[in-house]
């Protein structure tokens, strides 16, 4: 249905673009629960709903406002590419699949710099990218492997009854 209406508005991108965009718009109206599960592998909760609904909202609008860049068909790809693995990482329940695709981000990320970044700076902005990456990711998947290891659980809702409470409060 959803298909239909999209088509008969306006092109292919728009239809591809469209659809995932009201897709995630319906997922949080007919999903009010703090929780649920999706097959086995993903489940949502109220924060990964809002991560899903606002990663594929920035899809779109760049998509939208890409009309005008040089190479747009392997522009919007990207951009669609960025958005899928942003919507497995933020709906998947294991840890390191969590991991994986967060991680799968920054290659299209790492295309999109050197393919339509300003030349002086995409150079150095590449560096940067994979020094943070490098940096913040290796501690990250040492403690991941670190609460598996401990804790011999590799699903996100189950890692918080092992976790101290007060380090994650503010107060």
């Amino acid at each position: 249905m959803c298909m239909m209406f999209l088509g008969v508005l306006g092109s292919l991108e728009m239809s591809v673009v469209g659809l995932p965009f009201i897709g995630s718009m319906a997922m949080v109206l007919f999903l009010p629960e703090c929780y649920s599960e999706m097959g086995g592998m993903f489940n949502l909760d109220f924060a990964g709903q809002a991560l899903v609904v606002l990663s594929l909202y920035v899809s779109f609008l760049m998509v939208m406002g890409s009309s005008s860049v040089a190479r747009f068909g392997s522009f919007n790809s990207l951009v669609i590419c960025i958005g899928i693995l942003l919507l497995g990482a933020f709906s998947v329940s294991a840890t390191f699949l969590f991991f994986i695709f967060f991680e799968s981000v920054l290659f299209p990320t790492l295309l999109l710099i050197v393919g339509w970044g300003y030349q002086p700076e995409r150079l150095q902005a590449v560096v940067y990218m994979v020094v943070y990456t490098v940096m913040g990711s290796l501690p990250l998947l040492y403690g991941l492997g670190k609460l598996y290891f401990n804790n011999s659980s590799d699903n996100l809702f189950s890692l918080e009854h092992f976790l101290d409470k007060s380090v994650l409060s503010f107060s």
